[in-house]
Formats: structure tokens, C-alpha cells, sequence
């Protein structure tokens, strides 16, 4: 009991995290998407912001429904400039 209400607690601040990173974002998850999928054609599937040395970053992972492959973006939060593009692995299974 003790340990799921540690997991709970941890769960629950990185969405609070989550939360607040969103909230300093210039660049917000929907226009993220839209200049992830003129990178990448496909259907967004995951969305993730973190911070690293102060700068705000969108990562949203685009499914080509024809290929499978899933193409990350990275995407500056505050500028909306891409960072960079690249392919993961291919998640054939999904």
C-alpha cells in the first residue's frame, strides 16, 4: 500500500510538472502539432515537453499510417522552430 501511494504521489507531481512546463510555453500542444506534421505526414500519437538547460522543448512523435514509422519532432516551446526530425524505431505491433 505504502509503495502505490509513492507511485501515486510521483505520478502525480510529473503531471503537475507537465502542467506548469505547458503553461511556460509560448508555442501551446496544438500549434506543436501543426508544425510537427509539416515535418512529418502522419497522425501525432505522443506529446511530451521537458526542460533542459532552460530551454523548452516539444517532442511529439507523428505514425505514418502507410509505413508505420514514427518520426519524433523537436520543437523549441518558446520559438517553434524545429530542432530537429528524426525516425524512431518501428513500432509495428501498435
Amino acid at each position: 500500500m505504502k509503495i502505490n501511494c509513492i507511485i501515486c504521489l510521483v505520478a502525480a507531481l510529473g503531471l503537475t510538472a507537465c502542467a506548469n512546463l505547458q503553461e511556460q510555453a509560448k508555442i501551446k500542444k496544438n500549434e506543436a502539432t501543426s508544425i510537427a506534421l509539416k515535418q512529418s505526414c502522419g497522425v501525432p500519437k505522443k506529446w511530451e515537453i521537458q526542460k533542459k538547460d532552460d530551454q523548452l522543448t516539444w517532442f511529439i512523435d507523428v505514425r505514418n499510417p502507410d509505413t508505420k514509422q514514427v518520426t519524433q519532432v523537436a520543437i523549441d516551446a518558446n520559438s517553434g522552430n524545429v530542432i530537429n526530425s528524426k525516425v524512431k524505431a518501428c513500432k509495428c505491433c501498435d
